[in-house]
């Protein structure tokens, strides 16, 4: 579809307007990014699951397993472990 289909499809569909530069710009820039960091996100669960052995620690706030990796959770040198117990995206949604 073009810019011009997506943004009266969004019209139709929800009553918000978007206009076609700003379609353009999430497809060039945003798109690409959230898809690169999900690519990164599943690399590092696969490289820390097959090739090197990982240490997985739960979410104090939302309960899920997650490695214990910088990529998911923030360093805290006073902890037992070494990381805070709530995940960085559960730390971002408190903020």
């Amino acid at each position: 579809m073009q810019n011009k289909d997506i943004a009266e499809k969004i019209k139709k569909d929800y009553d918000v307007v978007y206009s076609i530069e700003y379609l353009s710009a999430i497809w060039r820039k945003k798109i690409p990014k959230i898809i690169a960091d999900k690519a990164k996100e599943q690399w590092i669960i696969w490289h820390y699951t097959i090739e090197e052995k990982g240490k997985w620690k739960r979410c104090s706030r939302c309960h899920e397993i997650k490695l214990a990796h910088p990529y998911f959770f923030t360093r805290n040198r006073t902890a037992k472990d070494g990381w805070y117990s709530m995940c960085k995206c559960c730390r971002n949604k408190k903020k």
